[in-house]
């Protein structure tokens, strides 16, 4: 059985609604992150909107350059 384009387009729109919604970090975990890597930020993300997903993932990337504690706050975020 063959199935048509928009049969598939329809299994690809429900298969995309069961995966899990990226973590979001717990008000504890953000305050952590605002608390230890604001200067990390500054150097390492400029440019980039703060305090979104955006930033994260900045900051994430530039995982080797960040301080001790920044590091820590960021790893304690899941992915």
């Amino acid at each position: 059985m063959t199935l048509s384009p928009r049969a598939l387009l329809i299994a690809g729109l429900f298969a995309a609604m069961a995966l899990p919604a990226a973590a979001q970090p717990t008000p504890a975990q953000a305050d952590a992150v605002r608390a230890n890597c604001r200067s990390d930020f500054l150097s390492n993300c400029e440019g980039v909107p703060r305090g979104g997903p955006e930033a994260l993932n900045c900051l994430r990337t530039n995982s080797a350059k960040l301080s001790a504690d920044c590091q820590k706050a960021v790893a304690a975020i899941p992915k």
